[in-house]
């Protein structure tokens, strides 16, 4: 028998409940419960954090630390809830759940795939806290765009990977260029997360982790000019870092941008030709828009 414990709270103490909880927990599950607008989270919007222990001591000592910390964050401490739950094979799960996925010369995939690389890139991610497992319409289109770079002949010698989450597309690209790459994330675990990985999948010499708030950070902000930027992100801060990131892009980079929806396209593709950036191309995957920019007028190759 296995143990649950379950916390309500708002979004914004998310990111301390996971930190707090991770140490301890043999899995750790969340999900929006209340929210109208699907993934542009909002610091009030109303979540639940599942964790799984092993034993009911364990459970006890998981509800002692969310409620600890969730005080610090001002949060009432009596919504946390523990209840035995039957036992569950969770790598046995996440295979079942998640097989590997074959995306262009990409081959994503975890430790326990049986999986033949051959004529593939394979990327090892495994289930995490982290966003970017590989499986959102945004991180695909994203691959899919770098693909199509290093098919078209793009050179990069540095580039920036901001949002990097578990750091997926870093890790691409570093194998596709073998240059060194900045994964940026505004979180301390998808650092951890991204470090973890690069070393992983043999890039860790390539791949430099580092916590930043958009470009901020110091080795962000020396590491240019870059020939290829990715921000999969949200639509209001891909807005507000218009000018930060085109500043930081190399006179024929390239500039990857996801985590718009379509109804966000207008006004995400207006805040770059304001910055003298234009469209070079465009993936659409249901509700989600990815974009290519650089300087100058359209060029052959990029529809």
């Amino acid at each position: 028998m296995q143990y649950q414990v379950t916390i309500a709270l708002r979004y914004r103490a998310l990111p301390a409940l996971e930190a707090a909880l991770e140490p301890l927990a043999d899995a750790l599950l969340s999900e929006a419960i209340a929210e109208d607008h699907p993934l542009e989270n909002r610091p009030d919007d109303q979540w639940q954090l599942c964790a799984i222990a092993p034993d009911q001591s364990t459970a006890h000592r998981l509800a002692d630390e969310a409620r600890r910390a969730l005080a610090v964050q001002g949060l009432p401490d009596d919504s946390v809830v523990v209840e035995p739950v039957p036992a569950l094979d969770w790598i046995a799960h996440v295979e079942r759940d998640a097989p590997p996925i074959a995306l262009g010369r990409f081959l994503i995939h975890a430790a326990h795939h049986d999986i033949d690389p051959r004529g593939r890139v394979a990327l090892r991610i495994e289930a995490g806290l982290a966003f970017g497992s590989g499986r959102h319409a945004t991180t695909q289109s994203c691959l899919r765009l770098i693909e199509r770079a290093r098919r078209r002949g793009h050179v990069v010698e540095r580039a920036l990977d901001v949002g990097a989450g578990s750091g997926i597309l870093a890790i691409a690209i570093a194998r596709l260029w073998r240059g060194p790459v900045i994964a940026a994330d505004i979180e301390k675990l998808s650092v951890i997360a991204s470090r973890a990985a690069a070393k992983i999948n043999q890039v860790g010499a390539l791949v430099q982790a580092v916590e930043s708030q958009g470009l901020a950070a110091r080795a962000v902000a020396q590491g240019g000019p870059y020939d290829l930027i990715c921000a999969n992100i949200l639509a209001g801060p891909l807005v507000a870092l218009a000018p930060k990131l085109r500043h930081a892009l190399a006179p024929r980079g390239l500039l990857v941008l996801s985590g718009i929806l379509v109804r966000q396209e207008a006004s995400v593709l207006a805040a770059y030709r304001a910055q003298r950036l234009s469209l070079k191309g465009r993936l659409v995957d249901g509700d989600w828009t990815t974009v290519a920019l650089a300087r100058g007028p359209r060029r052959l190759g990029w529809p």
